[in-house]
């Protein structure tokens, strides 16, 4: 129970609560219940707890911190007002055993909305299963839960919640170095909306054994 104590307070992500104020400028825009927002919000975090539980059978005896930088584009929805745009972000993962992993990541989009400069931050906690870890190319799925904010001309802020989804592999450069490489989807409870990111990085393993390519028998 000990092990699942991080766990527990990790999950603690604002839901339905924060419902974006673009209902008021965007009355067009459908927008899901937040009665059906909460509720999804609810089972992804419950996916997450499940993981955990999953993951606290099969804890090495070392764990592993993964420090991840990465750089790319994200495509909003036809619907939003904002311009896609180049995205940059950063992540610290946990892993609980050889498959599984936490990890909490934030980003930033510097974009424009109606030829003004806004800004767009994210920060989100997923779970990865990873698979093959043992190869030079490791790939995992991801999914996960987080809420985002929106500032635009004038200082005003909107704040929402999202789930997102998305796959990626990493690539064993050398010692506790590896390429990442990701997709996501993400989907926007209070706009009804999706947006997609796609990202480059590089990925450091600290505190623990590293998942690098097996070594070649003698």
């Amino acid at each position: 129970m000990t092990l699942l104590r991080p766990c527990a307070s990790l999950l603690r992500l604002p839901a339905a609560g924060c419902t974006r104020t673009f209902m008021r400028k965007f009355p067009h825009t459908p927008i899901l219940p937040r009665r059906a927002a909460a509720a999804t919000g609810l089972a992804l975090a419950a996916l997450l707890a499940a993981a955990c539980v999953q993951a606290a059978d099969t804890t090495p005896p070392k764990h592993s911190l993964f420090v991840s930088v990465v750089a790319g584009t994200h495509a909003f929805d036809g619907s939003s007002p904002l311009a896609d745009d180049r995205h940059a972000g950063a992540s610290l993962a946990f892993r609980f055993s050889d498959r599984h992993s936490l990890e909490l990541s934030a980003g930033r989009t510097d974009t424009l909305a109606a030829a003004s400069a806004a800004r767009y931050d994210s920060r989100r906690l997923d779970a990865l299963w990873h698979y093959f870890r043992g190869a030079s190319w490791q790939p995992y799925v991801l999914s996960g839960i987080g809420e985002d904010e929106y500032s635009g001309a004038g200082g005003r802020d909107d704040r929402g919640t999202f789930a997102n989804g998305g796959a990626g592999v990493f690539r064993h450069l050398g010692g506790p170095i590896h390429l990442r490489a990701e997709v996501r989807a993400q989907y926007q409870f209070d706009e009804d909306t999706w947006h997609g990111i796609a990202v480059l990085g590089l990925t450091g393993a600290f505190g623990g054994p590293y998942a690098g390519p097996a070594a070649s028998p003698p």
